[in-house]
């Protein structure tokens, strides 16, 4: 969830029908329901990074799909994931300090750069096997492959694969 705060509250002004979002743990993003005494309807809200709890008074209940629906490609653009982020990063495009913080999540971290002439796929299926398993987030852009880790990686461990 990388700055979808703002998003909800402009959905929420727009469309004028209550809403609460919360992720699996129960943890909740955005609440504009008024009150506790209605019941309440829910429904799952996917978007391209995870999926989240959408809930509403049980009088909208109606208006559910519409509220999905504007959600959904409301924040279809909105949303990227830790890999878009860092991609863009490397092509330049500022972030606030926020989501930074919240796509990199460990200090300290290491980050490593590989630059290959051939063997792309090859390399990178190496690469995923030895560091996916640890959190380590890995971005392919052209002939870079970049991962980002909280675990010491040395140089050796790196050339060990290859």
């Amino acid at each position: 969830m990388y700055g979808l705060k703002n998003s909800f509250q402009k959905i929420s002004e727009e469309i004028q029908i209550p809403f609460k979002i919360s992720e699996k743990d129960g943890s909740v993003i955005a609440d504009f329901l008024q009150g506790k005494n209605s019941k309440i309807v829910s429904s799952i809200l996917r978007i391209p990074t995870e999926e989240l709890l959408l809930e509403t008074y049980e009088n909208y209940s109606n208006c559910m799909s519409l509220l999905k629906y504007c959600l959904e490609q409301e924040l279809s653009n909105a949303v990227k994931s830790k890999e878009e982020i860092i991609l863009d990063i490397i092509k330049g495009k500022e972030f606030s300090n926020d989501i930074l913080k919240e796509v990199i999540k460990d200090k300290p971290f290491k980050l490593i750069l590989i630059h290959l002439k051939d063997k792309h796929s090859k390399a990178l299926k190496l690469i995923e096997r030895k560091y996916l398993g640890d959190d380590s987030i890995i971005v392919v852009q052209d002939e870079y492959i970049v991962i980002i880790s909280k675990n010491d990686i040395s140089d050796d461990s790196i050339k060990e694969l290859f």
